[in-house]
């Protein structure tokens, strides 16, 4: 029986010591097959300067420079299209720059970055840079996983 409810959980705990464990004698496949998260292969967006980026799948990688330079602490957005968007999905993304600073246009790694769902099908990735202005065109790589 596959553990589906905090009933089922409790259910399955044992107390030792004035604690309660979990048993681990009573751990099913199910069990540990419900809990897995599994993502999908990366898929990577077309190189282009672009105001949306349509990935679909649930890992995805956007190389692309910047549209406009962007002033030291303020940020810019960019809008992911995705079928494996829902509406209560939970996404995750990060920001890296070539390793040249000067290439790089001077993305740091201490820049704030967050993701939220728009709608079905759609979210918005945003970069809020510390420190540093960065330059137009500047390249980088936006990362994302769907779960």
């Amino acid at each position: 029986m596959a553990i589906r409810t905090r009933a089922d959980l409790l259910a399955q705990t044992i107390e030792r010591a004035g604690h309660t464990i979990f048993n681990p004698r009573t751990i099913e496949a199910d069990d540990i097959l419900d809990s897995t998260l599994i993502v999908g292969p990366i898929q990577s967006a077309a190189n282009t300067d672009a105001a949306f980026y349509t990935i679909n799948g649930t890992r995805g990688e956007i190389r692309s420079q910047l549209q406009t330079g962007v002033a030291a602490d303020t940020g810019f957005t960019l809008e992911l299209r995705n079928t494996s968007i829902a509406a209560d999905s939970v996404i995750m993304c990060n920001l890296i720059q070539p390793s040249d600073i000067v290439l790089g246009g001077g993305l740091v790694s201490g820049s704030v970055v967050t993701a939220n769902v728009i709608a079905a099908s759609s979210a918005s990735l945003n970069f809020f840079n510390t420190g540093t202005a960065l330059a137009d065109n500047a390249p980088f790589t936006a990362s994302f996983a769907i779960i």
